[in-house]
């Protein structure tokens, strides 16, 4: 019981980076009814780009940071356009689009950038103890940016035009457009937004673990954990289930052992598919968990 409460801290700070993988998914799969397999290696990309940006460049972290974003916004706009928009609405193309990107990617990623690891360091130095909580500064911090980023996401989806926009084309793509909806468009932000948020998410794993090209695969499987375990396109059913997934991982980790971690999430997950299919606040709470 000493360690619950550190438990307990690093599992919701866990949670935090996962929300961010998962709620790129999340979005994708409501707007576009897309799922994106090439997810993890957008995760990488993000990584990679806020590496070269602060280590190579000198560029102080928060620029790079911002940067990474602008980046990965500018490129799902331009991958929409060119490669999404001529197999909307056709499911299977969309799903060989997107496993065709994650090979290619991964590939590229191993030409690239080579198998040696990296990392991004010295950015949030020293260690914090509060009470029988002992960590890391930079393990705060990335939680910390990671609400940030969650807060900025959830007030465009709920006070600005462009997520009312969303929420109309989720429900139904054919109505919205006879009301003036551009569906080209709101396509466009949502893959952008999509990328932005996995480089986010691979900026900030970045510092705590190493870089390579394959580290997107554990985080985007747990994310498609997360999204089923939450309800599939409920971005609040998202976000509970990610810190949810991540007090898992923390508590099973600490008192059975880290091995076990990863099959006691999936069998979380599997339990929720048999008993409650629709998950934690699945589809019949809508997209955004609202009506």
């Amino acid at each position: 019981m000493e360690l619950f409460p550190q438990a307990l801290a690093g599992g919701l700070g866990s949670g935090c980076l996962y929300i961010l993988v998962a709620l790129g998914l999340s979005i994708i799969l409501g707007v576009m009814k897309t799922v994106n397999f090439a997810h993890g290696e957008f995760v990488m990309l993000g990584a990679y780009f806020t590496f070269y940006f602060y280590s190579l460049t000198g560029m102080n972290y928060p620029v790079a940071f911002v940067l990474t974003l602008v980046t990965l916004f500018a490129l799902g706009f331009g991958l929409e356009k060119a490669f999404f928009r001529p197999v909307r609405g056709n499911m299977l193309a969309g799903f060989i689009l997107t496993l065709g990107f994650s090979i290619l990617l991964l590939n590229l990623g191993f030409i690239v950038f080579g198998t040696k690891s990296r990392g991004i360091s010295g950015v949030f130095p020293g260690m914090l103890e509060l009470g029988s909580v002992h960590t890391s500064v930079e393990k705060v911090a990335t939680a910390a940016i990671a609400l940030g980023v969650m807060v900025a996401l959830l007030y465009i989806m709920y006070r600005t035009k462009l997520g009312r926009s969303f929420r109309a084309v989720s429900q139904d793509s054919e109505a919205a457009q006879l009301q003036g909806v551009n569906i080209g468009n709101i396509h466009s932000f949502c893959l952008a937004i999509s990328l932005a948020l996995a480089g986010a998410a691979g900026a900030l794993l970045g510092i705590i673990f190493n870089i390579y090209p394959t580290m997107g695969t554990r985080p985007t499987s747990l994310a498609f954990v997360i999204i089923v375990t939450g309800g599939l396109e409920s971005i609040p059913g998202t976000i509970l289930a990610a810190l949810l997934v991540g007090l898992v991982e923390s508590f099973v980790s600490l008192y059975v052992g880290g091995e076990v971690s990863w099959g006691a999430i999936f069998l979380m997950a599997f339990l929720m598919i048999v008993f409650r299919p629709r998950g934690l606040l699945g589809r019949d709470r809508g997209f955004l968990g609202r009506e």
